[in-house]
């Protein structure tokens, strides 16, 4: 399942820090292409790995939680498309008193 966005933590600021430009920037470098689905540079560098362990399973996280929230309201909307196809009815309007 194919995003055009993914969360950026505030948290990882930290880490950020510690590292230098070059570092930085081969550490963003490395989580777009792992988030558009590319291959990743190989990251030597400790310090970039242990970061990138750290943020991949954040993006991991995120992204199977995206694809089970989509599959439950797939299954909500298909189920809501079957009922008005047998029933005609398309329930009670939103803000009706219940």
């Amino acid at each position: 399942m194919t995003k055009d966005t993914f969360v950026l933590r505030t948290s990882y600021a930290p880490i950020f820090s510690t590292l230098t430009d070059a570092q930085a920037g081969s550490l963003i470098k490395s989580i777009f292409a792992y988030v558009h689905q590319e291959p990743c540079a190989k990251l030597t560098d400790p310090a970039l790995h242990m970061a990138w362990r750290f943020i991949k399973q954040d993006i991991d996280y995120d992204t199977e939680k995206y694809a089970r929230v989509c599959a439950q309201r797939k299954a909500v909307a298909l189920a809501r498309w079957e009922s008005l196809k047998q029933t005609g009815k398309r329930g009670k309007k939103r803000g009706a008193a219940r």
